[in-house]
């Protein structure tokens, strides 16, 4: 935020903003705020950028589809409404996992790492069926952490950065 919006801030503000909602986000004033060749239209994958771009931590498109759908239901609380979320999902996930191993290897990417991480993104996605047909609970945990460490996979694959707990970047 520059000096003269903070001002702005401040006047709008007359002394009594407490939080940050309470204020408009300041409009970008340089050139900076839209980095070349990025879209700012927003996209089903990142709110600056188009669907065939890649997102700031660098994951590719297919790969942050695939993120934006499972994160909500791996980050959901622990249950039965979890389980009947992501195996009403799962289709969509099995479609994002295959279209992920259709995609071109990032730049960065070992080709071989890569094909061996896209297959066992779509081989646990596809393992998760059975769980989930069979309301399986015991069986689902084990089998959608099966797909959450493919995914973890596919990032190391992507030379996507991540920190040493796994947590990728975002």
């Amino acid at each position: 935020m520059t000096i003269s919006a903070l001002a702005a801030l401040a006047l709008a503000c007359g002394g009594g903003c407490t939080k940050k909602s309470d204020a408009p986000a300041p409009a970008p004033t340089d050139d900076k705020a839209v980095k070349p060749g990025q879209n700012d239209k927003p996209g089903p994958t990142d709110k600056k950028r188009g669907p065939d771009m890649e997102r700031e931590a660098g994951m590719p498109a297919e790969v942050a589809k695939f993120h934006d759908l499972i994160k909500p239901l791996w980050h959901a609380d622990l249950g039965d409404k979890r389980t009947a979320d992501t195996c009403a999902a799962l289709p969509a996930i099995q479609a994002q996992a295959d279209a992920v191993a259709k995609s071109a290897a990032p730049p960065a990417a070992d080709a071989a790492k890569w094909a061996a991480a896209t297959k066992e993104l779509v081989d646990a996605s596809v393992a998760m069926k059975d769980p989930c047909d069979k309301k399986d609970t015991a069986a689902f945990e084990p089998a959608f952490k099966r797909v959450h460490e493919g995914f973890h996979g596919l990032l190391a694959a992507s030379g996507t950065p991540h920190d040493e707990k796994g947590e990728h970047h975002e």
